[in-house]
């Protein structure tokens, strides 16, 4: 079409019937997806990660350099306790990845156990009372 031509030599044009992919979407708490052409400083930034490589810039770049070919949909490589797993592929490029964060200690988890420990003190200093009365 004209467009494919007019897109050939300017590069990609988004219209009305092309659906624009967000950089950064999350779908849990320790699961996101995002785009191949992300930079790997706005990941880091983003998701507050620590990821660095000296020869790519790119999420889409960082897979396929550590995978050492031209990535495929199911290929993962896993750095610093981050899996990248790529989702879709168009041409040689990848698309979209799903970041999958190492798992965090819950903060509602960690909360009623720390109410109990006080109990456990108190419960030993009355112990202790009732010897000392005893």
């Amino acid at each position: 079409t004209l467009e494919d031509v007019v897109e050939e030599v300017v590069g990609e044009i988004l219209d009305e019937f092309d659906q624009e992919i967000l950089p950064l979407e999350r779908l849990s708490p320790i699961l996101v997806r995002v785009r191949g052409d992300l930079l790997i400083d706005e990941l880091n930034q983003l998701l507050e990660l620590g990821i660095a490589h000296p020869e790519v810039d790119t999420v889409g770049g960082l897979v396929m350099s550590e995978l050492g070919r031209v990535a495929q949909p199911g290929d993962s490589a896993t750095i610093g306790g981050v899996t990248l797993k790529v989702e879709t592929v168009e041409g040689l490029a990848v698309q979209t990845v799903l970041v999958h964060l190492p798992e965090q200690s819950d903060p509602e988890t960690t909360t009623p156990q720390q109410p109990e420990e006080p109990r456990v003190k108190k419960q030993r200093s009355r112990k202790n009372d009732k010897s000392q009365t005893s």
